[in-house]
């Protein structure tokens, strides 16, 4: 997966919490609130799967560039 797949998809999810949230704040039923605070709770779940995905890519990211950067530097 690409760093801009995973900020995009974080930023996705955001939005969805947020449109959730004013649904959230509606006078609907009580069924309905439920639902809506299941879906809350997975999408933060999935938002923090997302960071840490992200996190994990950079560090892959950086080592991939340090051993690059020895394999050039072994090469000469």
């Amino acid at each position: 997966m690409h760093y801009s797949s995973i900020q995009s998809a974080i930023l996705s999810g955001t939005t969805i919490l947020q449109i959730l949230k004013g649904l959230a704040s509606m006078k609907l039923e009580t069924k309905t609130l439920a639902h809506i605070n299941t879906a809350q709770e997975r999408i933060s779940e999935m938002i923090a799967v997302l960071l840490g995905t992200r996190e994990e890519l950079i560090k892959l990211l950086k080592e991939n560039r340090e051993l690059r950067d020895q394999l050039r530097g072994n090469g000469r």
